[in-house]
């Protein structure tokens, strides 16, 4: 049985991260919408650990706080609380190739497979680019 239910996602993610109710992608009106919340801690958390220098990476406490926080959702968490994890911080990870390499160091082995999930809608950064290069232009006429 799993031991974190997808009701307690959004208050377990502001008690571990409270400094994400003072950044703008916090909005306290959606708390009832837990992927609205989520997508924001997504794209505000990939934004920091993308800004960390690559040297302080892999120690950094953030990067620690970040995974060990990810690997207990995903181990813990109902098949609901998983897929929120997937859908809102995974693919953002997607978003440079920095923060997915960082995601496939620090995942744990068991939790490492759902990394790949959002590969059947996303495709792998290349070093150091955000997605939007890799997306196609429309062909015209």
């Amino acid at each position: 049985m799993a031991e974190i239910a997808y009701k307690d996602v959004v208050p377990l993610l502001l008690e571990r991260f409270p400094e994400f109710r003072e950044d703008e992608r916090f909005n306290p009106d959606e708390l009832d919408m837990p992927y609205s919340i989520w997508g924001g801690f997504g794209r505000y958390i990939t934004e920091l650990l993308f800004a960390i220098p690559e040297g302080e990476l892999d120690n950094h406490p953030m990067v620690h706080r970040v995974f060990d926080f990810t690997n207990e959702m995903m181990s813990k968490g109902d098949e609901e609380t998983r897929n929120i994890v997937v859908i809102e911080l995974f693919e953002n990870f997607y978003e440079h190739r920095k923060t997915y390499d960082l995601a496939r160091r620090k995942l744990t082995e068991s939790n490492l497979p759902a990394l790949e999930y959002p590969a059947n809608w996303l495709k792998v950064p290349d070093l150091d680019q955000s997605l939007a290069p890799l997306i196609p232009a429309p062909r015209s006429g």
